[in-house]
């Protein structure tokens, strides 16, 4: 998740981006999100800007504090063309420290 304060600068999208090239280079074909909830708008929106779709729906997946309820998505993309790149350096350098900090 993104912060209130960080939104709208392109750290989720970035932060997507990301996880599909380490992803291919860890060797998987794809990738998927188990859980993006359908009042998710601005993930969803992300999601299917970098050729994710929703390949199945848990209805009323979770209930709102107002008691109703939203559905969750699965949400799935290929990997075949996604480069596979020797560093995420050469990818996002300015967020590569950030990153590195992640993996300790």
């Amino acid at each position: 998740m993104v912060s209130k304060a960080c939104r709208g600068k392109g750290i989720g999208s970035l932060l997507v981006k990301a996880s599909l090239h380490f992803a291919k280079n860890l060797g998987f074909q794809a990738l998927q999100f188990n859980m993006v909830f359908s009042q998710n708008t601005s993930a969803i929106q992300i999601y299917k800007k970098l050729a994710f779709s929703i390949i199945g729906t848990v209805p009323r997946a979770i209930q709102n504090s107002d008691g109703s309820y939203q559905d969750g998505y699965a949400m799935c993309r290929n990997l075949d063309d996604i480069a596979l790149i020797g560093s995420l350096a050469a990818f996002c350098p300015p967020i590569t420290p950030f990153l590195l900090r992640l993996s300790l």
